[in-house]
């Protein structure tokens, strides 16, 4: 088994199924989310497969909402063969779209550069030791307001995340680890959650820098369907 193996199968897309009004709070002109301001962002997707729909996805909530903005999008996997399955014509410009090849944990971006690092189960599918190389590059490439959107499954107990951790592996035919919101946290260190979204079974952190100015609610988690996150007021 292996990532050719996994790369036959077709995986479930949290990105297409509840990151909408997540990219239109974050995003949108009219949003109070700082990020909404600035004329120019640099949008990452950190991973995707082939067989889903999150590239795609990811690539048209960022036109839809920034339709004008000359952003950059940055398309990144540790593989290759995801990058044969996308294709982005000039549809999108003003937007710049990117494929880079790279590891998560050793991103090939200048310091305080990223705005927004989304995360489709991607650390999932990383050892803690993996994770933790990431949080601490992530912190390394996050602007100020720059934000982590990173989607994943929990296990129903932490108890039973070994069990989770089998059946996923024999299903999606590479190593997965679930964990707990808790330890999620803990691994990504030194970035803080700014927000919790459930999503039916899923969970959608929301972090950003010790010094992002946003409001930080990490204890408390909200239900993604229908409501999203909303930011109350200007931060300048």
């Amino acid at each position: 088994m292996g990532w050719k193996e996994y790369y036959q199968t077709y995986p479930e897309s949290f990105c297409s199924r509840f990151s909408y009004g997540l990219f239109k709070r974050v995003l949108e002109k009219s949003s109070a989310s700082p990020l909404s301001k600035k004329p120019s962002l640099k949008l990452l997707l950190g991973g995707f497969s082939p067989n889903s729909s999150t590239a795609n996805t990811f690539v048209d909530y960022c036109a839809k909402f920034r339709p004008d903005q000359e952003d950059e999008i940055y398309l990144l996997d540790l593989n290759h063969q995801p990058f044969k399955s996308v294709y982005f014509s000039s549809q999108f410009a003003p937007k710049k779209i990117y494929q880079v090849q790279a590891d998560l944990t050793k991103m090939p971006f200048a310091n305080n550069s990223l705005d927004l690092i989304f995360l489709d189960g991607t650390t999932m599918f990383m050892k803690d030791e993996e994770v933790g190389r990431f949080g601490q590059e992530a912190n390394r490439t996050l602007s100020r307001f720059g934000l982590i959107v990173n989607f994943l499954k929990t296990p129903l107990f932490d108890q039973t995340a070994p069990i989770s951790n089998f059946r996923g592996r024999v299903a999606n035919r590479v190593p997965i680890f679930f964990r707990s919101k808790e330890k999620s946290q803990q691994l990504l260190s030194p970035l803080e959650t700014v927000i919790c979204f459930d999503c039916q079974g899923r969970i959608a952190l929301i972090m950003g820098k010790k010094d992002n100015p946003l409001p930080k609610d990490p204890e408390y988690t909200y239900v993604l369907e229908p409501a999203c996150p909303k930011f109350s007021k200007e931060i300048s």
